[in-house]
């Protein structure tokens, strides 16, 4: 593709980073980590983020495991009422690269002591990492070629999205908001109708779901 110029993949990480630069390990293959390295930068990074989640969501979603996106960039599921992590993209602009950064959990971490996430091993799925990135390239050159804002994939996004007709705080770095999240804009961002009744529209945060 002459989009993604190269894919680099690794069996674990020891200087891992999220959003923020929050620090992130990953112990030996229990993830699928990948980093595509886009090449020109077409999109700005909020779409290529939706974009690629949408990817990635979907084909989760065709092998059973009942998941969603969780604005603006993980993928869980609902168990009892909370949500789990399973997955995530993060982007980040290299020189003139745009590097999507994206992380599959395949089986619980042991030496991690963290609640709140998910495997494919809670759901039985062994998978063959290097044809899961296969598919997500191919996927990835199929929509990229169609026009990111003609609405078949923003559509994709809010029907797989399960913070849209929440409640839920969203922090920033420069404030927090709580609100109805109304919906997803063509740029990518979350549509937030404040207590005040104002209609806003936030590029970045951290979404907390409120009950």
């Amino acid at each position: 593709s002459s989009w993604v110029k190269a894919v680099i993949t690794a069996r674990q990480q020891t200087q891992g980073k999220g959003r923020r630069d929050r620090v992130w390990y990953s112990e030996p293959d229990m993830s699928l980590l990948a980093s595509f390295i886009i090449n020109p930068l077409h999109y700005g990074t909020m779409l290529d983020t939706t974009l690629l989640i949408t990817v990635v969501n979907e084909l989760l979603q065709k092998m059973g495991v009942p998941c969603g996106i969780k604005w603006p960039n993980d993928i869980c599921v609902l168990d009892n009422g909370n949500l789990l992590k399973l997955a995530g993209v993060l982007t980040e602009i290299a020189q003139d690269y745009l590097v999507v950064g994206i992380g599959v959990n395949i089986k619980k971490q042991k030496n991690i002591d963290i609640d709140n996430i998910s495997s494919l091993s809670d759901f039985n799925l062994e998978i063959n990492q290097s044809d899961l990135i296969d598919d997500i390239l191919t996927s990835l050159t199929n929509l990229k070629s169609k026009n990111f804002e003609s609405t078949e994939i923003l559509e994709k996004y809010r029907k797989m999205s399960i913070s849209i007709s929440e409640r839920v705080r969203v922090e920033s770095i420069t404030e927090t908001l709580e609100g109805l999240a109304l919906g997803i804009a063509p740029s990518g961002a979350l549509i937030l109708e404040l207590d005040d009744k104002r209609i806003v529209e936030i590029g970045e945060g951290d979404v907390i779901h409120l009950r």
